[in-house]
Formats: structure tokens, sequence, C-alpha cells
């Protein structure tokens, strides 16, 4: 998930340099604009279905085993620099 959303955040800043009458920008705002509206819908089926709150607390905690895990191993990197 980190990696789609840093691809998407390249996307959207490499955008605004490509020509509005090139290939390769018609075919990449295309493919951003269909990537949101997919998940846009995703999102609304989510929470029509009730499963919305579940995949946000899923997500939440994903987030934070991610960062405590971040921390950890710049932790040991830390005691092993000084040992």
């Amino acid at each position: 998930m980190p990696i789609r959303m840093a691809l998407l955040t390249l996307l959207r800043e490499i955008i605004p340099d490509l020509s509005p009458r090139s290939r390769r920008g018609r075919r990449l705002r295309k493919l951003l604009r269909l990537h949101e509206e997919h998940y846009a819908r995703v999102s609304v089926d989510r929470e029509a279905s009730g499963m919305g709150v579940l995949v946000s607390e899923k997500n939440r905690i994903d987030g934070e085993q991610e960062a405590a895990a971040t921390e950890a191993s710049a932790s040991a990197a830390w005691i092993s620099a000084q040992i």
C-alpha cells in the first residue's frame, strides 16, 4: 500500500510538467483519473457495506505497527553503533 501511494504522489508531481497534448501526458492523466474513480467507488462500497470502519481501523493499526517497527529498527541501529 505505501508503494502505491508513493507512485501516485510521484505521478501527480510529474503530470504538470507534461504537455496536455502529449500522448504520455494524456495517458498518465487518464490512468490517474481512472484510479481515483475506482478507489472512490471502492470507498463508497465499503462505507455502504459497513466495512469502512473496519478497514480504517486495520489501516490505522498497520500504520502504527509500521511506525513501531521503524522506530525499533532505528533504536537497534543506534545501539549497534554504540557498541
